[in-house]
This record gives structure tokens, sequence and C-alpha cells, in this order.
């Protein structure tokens, strides 16, 4: 490519018609081209929320029950910070203010809810997202992950309901199929306890 720029120059300034082409193709070049304007939709970021609500909810407890298949399991654990930031990661999974997701939705704004769905042709593993605000604070998102891979298919549905502005409870219901291996079910609810 290089020895050819370099033919393509020694042929044009040999010509007085080729120095005028090169000259002005030096100065069209160096003119500076308007980018294209892209209009990148905003949409809540539910990564700060998972933040904020992490350091809102550090003084409460977590009940969580899994049910994985058949089995089932409830504890209650006394939280902080960070281990708040770790059990709303789900929240993270869910955040459509990522660059894979820059016009990908179809977007449908009504009073209180924003509706995203992954317009038909398009990929991404979060599927459709519902997000509820009352007067400026969460009341309900809801939202569908499904990633379907040569070797695995992931599905999960998630509901996290808020009071007064902070998660009040979640449900996350879904499955995972590996290749060779039966599907697991599982099920993990959370509640806000004192």
């Amino acid at each position: 490519m290089t020895q050819l720029i370099h033919l393509l120059t020694i042929y044009l300034k040999k010509s007085k018609e080729g120095l005028f082409i090169l000259t002005t193709l030096f100065f069209v070049g160096c003119q500076k081209l308007k980018p294209k304007e892209i209009s990148i939709p905003e949409y809540p970021d539910l990564q700060v929320l998972s933040e904020e609500q992490a350091n809102l909810l550090s003084t409460l407890q977590l009940k969580k029950t899994v049910h994985l298949n058949e089995e089932r399991e409830e504890k209650t654990f006394q939280m902080d910070t960070s281990k708040w930031k770790k059990e709303l990661s789900f929240l993270d999974e869910l955040n459509p203010n990522r660059p894979e997701y820059v016009g990908v939705f179809e977007v449908e704004e009504m009073e209180n809810v924003i509706k995203l769905n992954l317009k038909e042709g398009e990929s991404g593993i979060l599927k459709n997202l519902v997000i509820t605000k009352v007067k400026g604070q969460y009341v309900r998102i809801s939202g569908t992950i499904h990633e379907n891979r040569d070797v695995y298919i992931y599905h999960k549905d998630t509901e996290v309901l808020f009071k007064s502005g902070l998660i009040h409870v979640w449900k996350i219901l879904g499955y995972q199929k590996m290749m060779f291996n039966d599907t697991v079910n599982f099920k993990i609810f959370g509640q806000i306890t004192n």
C-alpha cells in the first residue's frame, strides 16, 4: 500500500495537472470533517442505583431463600455495604447503559413507566426491562436475561420491589442448561429485614 502511494505521488509530481491534483487532495484531506452526531439514549443507570442502595441498606439484614431444583435453603444475613454491593449485582446485569446496548431497544415511555424491549434482529442478553418510578422514586424494576450459547442456555427473570425508595423484596426465577447436563432450575427470594 505504501509503495502504491509513493508511485502515485511520483507520477502526480511529474505532471502539472498531477501537482494541482496532489495539492488539492492534500488540502481537502487536511480539513476537519464533522463527526456524525449520534444520540445516545439515557436510561436509568442501574449500576449507580445498586451502589446507592448498598450504602442505604448497610445497616439492615437480608433474609434470603434459595431453591435449587428441589432443594431449599433459607438464611438471614447481617450485611454491610460491601456485602450488599455483591448481593445486588443482579441489578448490574439489568443495566441498559452499556455500549453494546446503544440503539438496540425499542423504548416505550408512559407516565411512570419506561419499557425497553430488544429490537427484532438485535443481539444482547438483556431482552426486556420495565422500570416504574413515582415522584422520582423507584417502585418496581423487572427484566429478563436470556443467553443462548453453543454449550449452555441461561435464563433469568428478575423483579425488584421498592418501599419508600429502598429495595424491599426481590425474586429471581430462572434456569441453566449446560451441554450434556440436566437443566438446573433456581429461585432466589430476598427480603430486607431490620
